[in-house]
């Protein structure tokens, strides 16, 4: 019997504001930026939505749910196609031009699904957010 998962990053600081990052994750084309080349095959991308393969998973598909100005962006995806989830993303102003953001994960998981899949979730939340902190072209027309 499945039940519901739930994995959480650590909380970042990104350079930038809390409305520029929200500009920024709210055009999902964005999103690859953050993603470790040769982790995820055959991306494309429109503004609201996108598509992928992940070894093991297959395709995901991924689109915007819904968007609070400025301080929440929840994207909706499955995958195998039909293991449902969400990731939300919350962000929170820091300072002039610094922000605080964090991601979480849920989804609809069996027990034994967990067990393969926690690590894996947890390490790629550890390396967006890691990757999110890195970043420098906020501001900037990035799509």
């Amino acid at each position: 019997m499945a039940s519901i998962s739930e994995f959480e990053s650590r909380t970042g600081q990104i350079a930038c504001t809390q409305k520029e990052a929200f500009g920024f994750f709210t055009d999902i084309r964005n999103f690859n930026r953050f993603i470790q080349a040769g982790t995820i095959l055959n991306w494309h991308s429109d503004a609201g939505s996108c598509s992928f393969e992940v070894s093991q998973l297959g395709k995901v598909n991924l689109k915007i749910k819904e968007k609070d100005p400025f301080g929440r962006v929840v994207f909706s995806g499955d995958a195998l196609q039909q293991a449902e989830f969400t990731i939300t993303l919350l962000i929170n102003e820091n300072g002039i031009e610094s922000s605080k953001v964090k991601v979480g994960m849920r989804a609809e998981m069996n027990p034994i699904f967990k067990m393969v899949a926690a690590r894996p979730i947890e390490l790629f939340l550890e390396k967006l957010i890691g990757e999110m902190e890195k970043f420098e072209g906020w501001g900037k027309d990035n799509a």
